[in-house]
């Protein structure tokens, strides 16, 4: 397997913090910034927030909430999404949904991005108001479109097999043999029942799951791309990803959600359209989320 190669918000992980401090956090607090120009007053990124992809005609027709404002909604702790904080927004400064936020703000024409920090309980149920986007690793579902328009795709997570710097695996034999690890309440149990491991071990931080890994209690632990990227860049090489599954009709693709018939989903679709066509979602997930799954082996889950 090719080296690792981890975004810039992990070595930043690395040189500021050794202990992991992810958790699963139930209702954020409540907060509102202002970051504009290069936020916070950080140095300028080296590239555009979009890349090379073209401004598409539809977002000329963004009709923002505050004037000349992005207004962004996101759900805080999100390592590898909203980087440099895990609860004030006025820290936020990297991370793979930041960028898209940049770049919206930029498609837009808009002169600020105003970023607030709200659970995504609160945005699905209509409770939160006064916003434009909501990016915050969103799925669908037939019961969360009752308060929420959503966009097209921006991400589809994969999930991805974390082990020890020695550990190999590439083949479902070999998957159904290992003791396994998940985070309490994550979709990872389902995959892993369909592959045929019935118990895997359940762990309510991502600390605790990673601890558990290194002290060989297990022997693999399962977590959408995003999260296991950035567990291995934190691990300062003692964890690397294995392994991804990959499954037919996958759920989990994240979507922005916006206030129920905003009639700015079509600017905000043409915008990530456009990303797409252009290669630049797939340049924003290997800067930002080292997500450059080539060079690891993918074990295809049996369809059900």
């Amino acid at each position: 397997m090719a080296s690792a190669i981890y975004p810039r918000v992990v070595q930043a992980r690395l040189s500021t913090s050794p202990v992991l401090r992810f958790a699963v956090v139930g209702i954020a607090v409540a907060a509102t910034v202002a970051v504009s120009g290069c936020g916070s007053g950080k140095s300028a990124k080296s590239t555009a927030p979009c890349g090379s992809a073209p401004r598409p005609a539809a977002a000329a027709n963004f009709k923002p909430v505050v004037p000349n404002t992005l207004t962004i909604t996101a759900h805080l702790p999100s390592p590898g999404y909203w980087e440099f904080s895990d609860e004030n927004p006025d820290q936020l400064d990297e991370g793979y949904e930041f960028d898209l936020a940049k770049c919206l703000q930029e498609q837009f024409g808009l002169r600020r991005l105003s970023v607030r920090n709200a659970s995504v309980d609160a945005v699905l149920s209509g409770k939160v108001k006064g916003y434009d986007i909501s990016l915050s690793q969103i799925t669908t579902a037939p019961n969360r479109a009752k308060s929420v328009s959503f966009s097209v795709p921006y991400f589809e997570p994969r999930e991805s097999v974390l082990m020890r710097a020695t550990g190999r695996m590439s083949t479902l034999t070999e998957a159904r043999s290992a003791r396994w690890g998940v985070q309490s309440g994550s979709p990872a149990s389902a995959l892993l029942h369909t592959v045929g491991v019935t118990q895997p071990h359940e762990y309510k931080s991502l600390s605790d799951a990673s601890a558990a890994l290194q002290s060989k209690e297990i022997d693999a632990f399962l977590a959408d791309n995003a999260i296991s990227f950035v567990l291995a860049g934190i691990s300062n090489g003692r964890l690397h990803l294995a392994a991804q599954f990959s499954q037919p009709n996958a759920p989990g693709v994240y979507r922005a959600a916006l206030p129920k018939g905003s009639t700015n989903v079509k600017a905000v679709n043409a915008v990530f359209n456009s990303l797409r066509d252009s290669g630049e979602l797939n340049a924003l997930l290997y800067r930002d989320l080292g997500a450059d799954p080539g060079p690891i082996p993918l074990i295809a889950v049996p369809a059900t």
